[in-house]
């Protein structure tokens, strides 16, 4: 997982470093302001920011505002410091997926908040998806419907046409001509009856797939829950 740290201090950063480079699981770049964050995020892919909300310069906010602009989904953990509630608050309105207060940030228990950040993202993600999948499905099954009507309504005039037809010839058609003629038209009704059943069958086809893939989603964003956030996220959030 490529996490970037950005923050003015190099302590800061440093001891982040030396936390999560412990594990295989991260690959750490970091830097010391804002501008070169966004440098950093529009030239290269991260998978979660660490992102100090006051620097000289450009401050996180303004990092997190021009994030929300360019539509960079790559997922922020706001830090902040006491006091600054507000921030928190605006971080959250900007997209932050988590925050925290940097005079509580236990340097061994963060990887815990990226992980659960990232589930968070990837989990989200995959909801779009889905529901990006379900709009395709809703537009194909207007469209299945529509076409079917258009067909019907045309076998119905051509049919109707077809008895017309029928009504006015029957008596012209010579004695032993007529049980054919007969029997070719019952013949075309026929077809049309075929066709018109098949059109039926199709549309309820794609209603019971649209049904089904409704069900699946439902059991599937029951089944899985990301992980929870922080406890300061969540006293935001209330």
């Amino acid at each position: 997982m490529r996490i970037l740290v950005v923050d003015d201090e190099d302590s800061f950063r440093l001891a982040v470093r030396s936390a999560l480079e412990n594990s295989a699981d991260y690959e750490i770049s970091d830097c010391e302001s804002g501008e070169e964050a966004l440098a950093l995020l529009k030239s290269q892919t991260f998978d979660v920011v660490l992102l100090d909300y006051r620097m000289p310069g450009i401050s996180g906010l303004n990092v997190l505002q021009t994030m929300h602009e360019q539509k960079m989904e790559t997922p922020v953990i706001m830090l902040t410091a006491a006091g600054t509630e507000t921030v928190a608050v605006e971080a959250m309105k900007l997209g932050a997926y988590d925050y925290i207060r940097k005079e509580h940030v236990d340097i061994h228990h963060l990887p815990i908040a990226i992980n659960g950040v990232y589930e968070r993202f990837l989990f989200r993600k995959e909801r779009q998806a889905r529901e990006g999948k379900q709009q395709t499905a809703h537009v194909s099954e207007a469209m299945v419907n529509a076409i079917s009507q258009i067909m019907t309504n045309a076998l119905t005039i051509v049919s109707m046409y077809l008895q017309q037809f029928e009504e006015q010839m029957k008596p012209s058609v010579q004695p032993e001509a007529r049980e054919q003629f007969t029997k070719s038209l019952q013949e075309i009704h026929q077809e049309f009856a075929v066709l018109a059943s098949g059109l039926k069958s199709i549309v309820e086809i794609s209603k019971d797939a649209e049904s089904s893939q409704r069900e699946i989603t439902t059991l599937t964003d029951h089944r899985r829950t990301p992980v929870q956030t922080s406890p300061q996220t969540e006293m935001v959030r209330r």
